[in-house]
């Protein structure tokens, strides 16, 4: 399945806080053989040392547990500035509706009831939050780096970005929207930094660094994950030959092609199409 690749790629921790780990031993096994690292808590007091030593990716929390519930755990996480921002997920045999809305009222991002039937849907739906845990940091980091840069955004009272056409930050945001719609445009020709600089009125240095503050990558490294993301639907949305495919993504050796998406997703397009786009 498409989301599975994603959870090996990227080796995610979690922290599963319940006092009877064994309910959950079919979803432990599972997560594990997609390539998880699972640490476990037996109550509430242990499952908040842990997580602020640790920093897992994501936490996956019993209501009923002696002592200090999954709840007061939960309040406590929000609580603490080195694990407010760990998503919370309650994973509990409590289903009523006021559980759920309580659940979300402290803090968590959802409310998984047990027993498991499905596996492949809670492994749906931890990618989902894992991955937007993970843009989150990525774009705070990015926005950290990018006032490091240029100073920092202009922010009116409310928080909102105010936009002056005319503040550094403004036009450098400009330009670098401008030089990525240009090579997304047409993929099969590339423009030289030096023309791609030029058409958005900077030189080939000032790009490269804007570009690299805002995306976190060179101009290139960037242009060859579009590329190599674009071939990863089109195998899964058509039945193009692998030779099409890297035409149209514009590598003009396919076998440099399938060597730079074997790198990229551990599998050759023909295996990858096999795998994950059935």
């Amino acid at each position: 399945m498409p989301f599975a690749n994603n959870m090996i790629k990227q080796k995610f921790t979690l922290l599963l806080i319940d006092d009877k780990p064994s309910n959950s031993q079919i979803l432990v096994d599972t997560l594990r053989d997609y390539g998880f690292v699972i640490i476990t808590a037996l109550n509430g007091k242990d499952g908040l040392q842990i997580a602020q030593q640790e920093q897992p990716d994501l936490i996956l929390l019993e209501v009923m547990m002696p002592s200090m519930d999954g709840f007061d755990t939960c309040r406590c996480l929000k609580a603490n500035a080195a694990t407010q921002q760990m998503p919370v997920i309650f994973f509990t045999g409590l289903n009523h509706v006021e559980n759920k809305v309580k659940g979300f009222s402290v803090g968590g991002i959802d409310y998984i009831t047990k027993p498991i039937t499905e596996p492949q849907e809670i492994l749906a739906r931890l990618t989902a939050h894992l991955n937007q845990y993970r843009l989150q940091q990525h774009l705070v980091q990015r926005l950290q780096a990018y006032e490091q840069h240029f100073g920092p955004l202009n922010l009116d009272a409310s928080g909102a970005q105010v936009s002056d056409q005319k503040t550094p930050h403004h036009q450098i945001k400009q330009r670098v929207w401008q030089a990525r719609d240009k090579l997304l445009s047409n993929l099969t020709c590339t423009p030289s930094l030096d023309e791609l600089a030029r058409a958005v009125g900077t030189n080939r240095n000032t790009l490269s660094k804007e570009f690299n503050v805002l995306f976190g990558m060179s101009v290139f490294a960037w242009l060859r994950e579009q590329r190599l993301q674009e071939a990863n639907r089109l195998l899964c949305e058509t039945d193009w030959s692998i030779q099409k495919i890297s035409d149209t993504v514009g590598y003009t050796d396919s076998n440099h092609f399938s060597t730079g998406f074997k790198r990229r997703f551990s599998k050759s397009p023909r295996q990858y199409r096999k795998i994950n786009c059935s």
